[in-house]
């Protein structure tokens, strides 16, 4: 590799004021302590740092690609971060063409909601710099949700929850490297299917041939395999194509023995005592119209796009940072403001992939304005050989892990891929998705 990136003349007063940001790493921070970061370092570019390891000292470097709030959590002696070259991945095939054959079709009305969308991606990166940032907003928020995503994915999935403790004190489980204790753990089986909006079955008007593929986006199963007070219990999520009607969010508990249909508003408290709510989950998966979206610009951050893990590997005080392939990736940055007056959350900055348009990176801001929680995702990437069109799941990054941290509550829940197994976006059948997502299966087994 070649050797990191040093300090230059031009760095003495970053590295002076990033200096200053550590020794108050204790500090609250607001949202206007992230924007002022976003303003002084926007010009950070994708080469400005070279492929090479880094270390704690190199951490006024860093810091130009990692927000407040998040860069403290790589502020630790045994720092090592590998960065790579920052790629570039193009969706499939099947989805250019798409976007190239509906470009200009797709709209935004006076508040927010997607008009005239077929298939593809709704809105181009000059469309999204061009606009006014409310609507550029919304046209970002409806690109990160009709991205390239397949069929959707199915994994399983291993939880972590974490509370703070000694070095060492984690361990004995397997990827957990650092500091911290594992207070509980729990394994789930999850699916999300696509049923519409899919650029690869154009010969069927863009969707699955199934019931409700005409009004349904998409929809969700989980099922929690252990531990044993909660086995059982399982969840059906219906995303309706409709911008304005609520998800049908439905559960059912082995100790109720019935099917319970939650509210849309229970989707802001926490799912299964983790650090996320069902709107935090990759990321984001919340419904555009929840949120007042408005646009920030771009901004080139550290991510794990392509990680060279098939389980993830975690290090620091916490273990809280991915031991792992980083890229400098830029990012398209919104601000969302949720509708709901009795919401949790004040605020939150989203940072999304300009190539994938996977959320990379969430900072969560409570009712005060102060930073509440982190949350961040890291994926694989299967790529084709070279000059080879690649098959549907190569052109789509892989889920790895999900990581959410309480910075209020010291605690942290961390969702990973378990050893030896890998997220899988494969066809679906028809018979499938009935036989999964199913609501009257929910009782009956799978």
């Amino acid at each position: 590799m070649n050797r990191p990136w040093r300090f230059t003349n031009r760095n003495l007063l970053l590295t002076a004021v990033m200096l200053a940001v550590f020794r108050t790493a204790d500090a609250d921070i607001s949202s206007t302590d992230v924007t002022d970061w976003l303003q002084t370092n926007a010009n950070a570019p994708t080469d400005g740092l070279q492929p090479g390891i880094y270390g704690v000292s190199h951490l006024p470097e860093l810091g130009r690609y990692i927000p407040p709030g998040f860069v403290e959590e790589f502020d630790f002696p045994e720092l090592e971060v590998e960065l790579s070259e920052t790629r570039h991945y193009d969706p499939h095939p099947s989805y250019r063409e798409a976007t190239r054959r509906f470009v200009g079709t797709a709209a935004i009305d006076a508040n927010g909601a997607l008009m005239s969308y077929t298939a593809g991606q709704p809105f181009s990166p000059e469309q999204i710099e061009s606009a006014p940032a409310d609507k550029a907003g919304y046209m970002l928020a409806w690109s990160h949700i009709f991205r390239w995503q397949h069929y959707g994915y199915e994994t399983d999935i291993l939880v972590s929850y974490l509370e703070p403790g000694g070095v060492g004190a984690i361990t004995q489980t397997p990827g957990m490297q650092g500091g911290g204790h594992v207070k509980r753990s729990m394994t789930l089986y999850y699916r999300r299917v696509y049923l519409s909006k899919l650029a690869h079955v154009a010969d069927n008007d863009y969707r699955l041939d199934v019931d409700d593929s005409e009004k349904l986006h998409w929809k969700e199963y989980m099922k929690i395999v252990d531990p044993f007070d909660v086995a059982g219990a399982q969840f059906v999520i219906e995303r309706s194509l409709d911008p304005r009607e609520g998800d049908q969010i439905y559960s059912y508990l082995p100790t109720e023995r019935r099917v319970r249909r939650l509210s849309a508003k229970e989707r802001s408290d926490s799912f299964m005592g983790t650090e996320y709510t069902f709107d935090d989950l990759q990321g984001f998966s919340g419904r555009v119209m929840d949120y007042k979206w408005r646009y920030l610009g771009r901004k080139v951050i550290m991510h794990v796009s392509a990680s060279r893990h098939e389980q993830q590997v975690f290090f620091g005080p916490m273990s809280h940072v991915p031991s792992d392939r980083w890229q400098l990736r830029p990012c398209y940055v919104a601000e969302l403001i949720p509708e709901w007056p009795e919401h949790p959350y004040g605020r939150r900055l989203q940072f999304i992939d300009a190539d994938t348009f996977n959320t990379a990176l969430s900072l969560i801001f409570d009712r005060e304005d102060q930073l509440w929680k982190i949350i961040y995702t890291a994926y694989e990437r299967e790529d084709a050989a070279e000059g080879v069109i690649p098959e549907p799941s190569q052109s789509t990054h892989r889920w790895a892990a999900l990581v959410g941290i309480d910075l209020k509550n010291q605690r942290t829940t961390i969702s990973r891929e378990p050893d030896g197994t890998q997220s899988v976006y494969e066809s679906v059948s028809p018979s499938k998705v009935r036989r999964i997502f199913d609501v009257s299966n929910l009782t009956s087994g799978r």
